[in-house]
């Protein structure tokens, strides 16, 4: 379906008065009458765009509409921004469904004209038919904007959006924005646009769901002998207690230290800490002795060695 330019065919200013659309009408009609050219069928065919110009133009609740139909298929052009409810972009329509309409001189004028002056209020348009495409695409984001939230910045069809991030979001989570995909062919249905959250992989910590997992490194004193170790979380540092003969590989449990729960940033899931030994290294003189004196006494206590 092709845009009709009304003021073009009457040859007057997007601005002209009601006076002048009714001075150039008459001024057009009389030269491209069909009774003043009875052998020119370029004529005729002039006479109806004149006719089809003037029933919009000469109507304020029609010129209404028309100019924002206008105004932003003259802005899609320039590349600038448009309001969706009235874009347009008309080369692809089929013409099938209009020939079947019924209206206002439905049956001399343009399809333009009948999709959008000549329906009877409340009759279906079959909008939904020319609803546009769905977009995704991609944001990635580092885990501890994934433990706060963020908001990111994008900009489609000339149009920025504010794209929140709520904390909790997952890795792969799709986020839906609706109506903001691509436009439909005549405007009334957009599509939704949906944004796939990537969280980086983190250096320190993994993720499994709403818990986290870390390593921490204790000395071999600690471990033991037991003791209290702190260490940096997403929530801060934290002070736990390490069990007397932990072994290598131990896990604890420190409950509440995960990522928040999606939509419940008030509850939180848990942080499971693996203890891995920190190997002594560049003894002193004085840990030697100490040790070899600690070695003595383990090969007395236990006779097996």
């Amino acid at each position: 379906m092709e845009f009709q330019d009304y003021y073009s065919v009457l040859g007057i200013d997007r601005n002209a008065k009601e006076v002048d659309v009714k001075k150039a009408y008459r001024k057009l009609a009389l030269k491209y009458h069909p009774d003043k050219n009875p052998e020119n069928p370029k004529a005729h065919e002039s006479f109806l765009k004149i006719q089809e110009a003037y029933a919009v133009l000469k109507e304020p609740d029609k010129k209404k509409k028309y100019d924002q139909l206008y105004d932003n298929t003259k802005a899609k052009k320039a590349g600038t921004t448009f309001d969706s409810k009235y874009y347009s972009d008309f080369s692809d329509i089929s013409e099938e469904y209009f020939d079947k309409q019924k209206g206002d001189d439905s049956g001399i004028f343009s399809s333009f004209f009948k999709y959008f002056f000549a329906r009877k209020k409340g009759k279906d348009d079959f909008s939904y038919l020319y609803k546009g495409k769905d977009i995704q695409g991609n944001i990635t984001i580092d885990l501890e904007e994934a433990f706060l939230g963020s908001d990111r910045i994008v900009t489609l069809y000339a149009e920025k959006l504010r794209i929140k991030i709520r904390p909790g979001v997952d890795n792969n989570q799709l986020i839906k924005i609706k109506d903001k995909g691509a436009y439909g062919e005549l405007g009334a249905l957009r599509g939704d646009l949906y944004v796939k959250i990537l969280v980086k992989p983190h250096h320190v910590f993994k993720r499994k769901n709403d818990d986290l997992f870390r390593t921490i490194n204790v000395s071999i004193y600690t471990a033991i002998l037991g003791g209290k170790v702190q260490f940096e979380t997403l929530h801060g540092r934290v002070l736990i207690g390490i069990p007397q003969g932990a072994k290598p590989g131990m896990q604890l449990r420190v409950r509440g230290k995960g990522m928040p729960k999606y939509l419940k940033p008030d509850e939180f899931g848990d942080l499971f800490v693996k203890i891995q030994y920190k190997m002594p290294v560049n003894l002193t003189e004085e840990e030697k002795v100490l040790l070899n004196k600690l070695k003595e006494i383990s090969k007395t206590k236990y006779s097996g060695e």
